[in-house]
C-alpha cells in the first residue's frame, strides 16, 4: 500500500493538514462509493461557501472551483467532463423551483423524442411539489421562530419591570435585611457601600403613652434621658410610624433631639415606631432601629 492510499479501490483518507479540513462526513463519503457523486458534490459546494476559499485539496484528490473540475481518481466515480463545467442547478430555493418547472414542462413536450415516457416525468413533478412545500414550511416556520422571538422579548421585559418594581419597593423597606436579600436574589448591601459619613450605630427606641400622646425616646440610652445621645455624625433621628392596618411604614418626622412627643385623637389603634440616625443630608440615613409598638386612642 502506497503512501497516501486507503487501500485498493478506496480513494485516500483526506489530508487534515491543509488550509481546509473536511467536514466530518466527507470520510463517510469518499470511502462509501454507493454514495452518489452529486451528494459529494454538494459537500463540496458547502465547503466553498463556507470556507470561501476556492480549492480543496484532499491529497492527490483535488478540487478546484475555478475550472469546477472534480477529480476523484476512481472508476466508482465516473465524472462527465461537459456537465462538470457548469452546474446548472441554481442554488437558489425559488430559482430552482422555477427551473424545475421549466425544464418539466419541455421535457414533456418532447418526451418522445427521446423515448420518455411522460409518466415516468410524474415522480419528478412529486418531488417538485413536495420540494415547494419545504420551502413554504421553511419560511413559515421562519416567520413563527421571529414572532415568538419577538414575543419571548416583550414578555422578558413587562416580567422584569414588574419583578424590579416589587424588589426595589421591598429592599428599601426597614423590614429587609441581607439575608433576605439573599434569599430573594438581591446584592446584600455592604457596610463598606453606605453614604459617606454615615455610621453602623442602630438607635434604641422607647416609648410612652401618656393621654393620646406617645413619647418617643431614642439614641444611646432611651431609658436615661440624661445619658442619652446620638453618634457625632448624626444630627438628628427619623421617626417611622406604622398603623396596625397599614402595610407600610411612613416618615412621620425629623427630631434633632430626644424625646419626640406625636399627639394621636382618634379611635383606639395599635401603632409601631422605628427610628433610624440621620445626618445633615436627608438620604444620610444610617441603620433602622427594632420595632415598638403601643396601643393609643380613646
Amino acid at each position: 500500500m502506497g503512501e497516501g492510499t486507503g487501500g485498493e479501490g478506496n480513494p485516500p483518507p483526506p489530508d487534515t493538514h491543509h488550509d481546509c479540513p473536511p467536514h466530518p462526513s466527507s470520510s463517510l463519503l469518499i470511502a462509501n462509493p454507493e454514495l452518489n457523486f452529486a451528494k459529494i458534490v454538494l459537500w463540496i459546494i458547502n465547503q466553498k461557501l463556507l470556507t470561501g476559499n476556492q480549492e480543496v485539496n484532499f491529497g492527490n484528490q483535488e478540487v478546484n472551483f475555478d475550472s469546477q473540475k472534480v477529480n476523484f481518481d476512481d472508476p466508482e466515480y465516473p465524472i462527465d467532463e461537459e456537465e462538470a463545467m457548469s452546474d446548472y442547478v441554481p442554488l437558489n430555493d425559488e430559482e430552482t423551483i422555477a427551473w424545475m418547472a421549466q425544464f418539466l414542462q419541455v421535457a414533456a413536450s418532447v418526451a418522445a423524442q427521446f423515448g420518455v415516457d411522460p409518466n415516468e416525468l410524474t415522480p419528478l413533478a412529486n418531488a417538485q411539489a413536495d420540494y415547494a412545500r419545504a420551502i413554504q414550511d421553511a419560511h413559515d416556520a421562519l416567520h413563527a421562530y421571529r414572532a415568538a422571538i419577538r414575543a419571548k422579548q416583550d414578555a422578558r421585559r413587562r416580567a422584569v419591570a414588574l419583578f424590579r418594581q416589587m424588589a426595589q419597593r421591598m429592599n428599601h423597606h426597614p423590614a429587609m435585611t441581607n439575608e433576605l436579600r439573599v434569599q430573594l436574589g438581591l446584592r446584600p448591601r455592604q457596610h463598606g457601600r453606605r453614604r459617606k459619613g454615615v455610621g453602623l450605630e442602630v438607635p434604641s427606641i422607647r416609648l410612652e403613652v401618656d393621654a393620646g400622646r406617645v413619647v418617643i425616646h431614642f439614641g444611646t440610652d432611651p431609658d436615661n434621658e440624661q445619658r442619652n445621645s446620638k453618634p457625632e455624625w448624626a444630627l438628628g433621628a427619623n421617626i417611622y410610624i406604622k398603623a396596625e392596618d397599614e402595610a407600610e411604614y411612613r416618615l412621620l418626622a425629623f427630631d434633632t433631639a430626644s424625646p419626640h412627643i406625636w399627639e394621636y385623637r382618634g379611635a383606639p389603634k395599635r401603632f409601631s415606631f422605628r427610628v433610624a440616625y440621620r445626618g445633615r443630608g436627608e438620604r444620610d440615613e444610617g441603620a433602622w432601629s427594632d420595632e415598638a409598638t403601643v396601643s393609643v386612642g380613646g
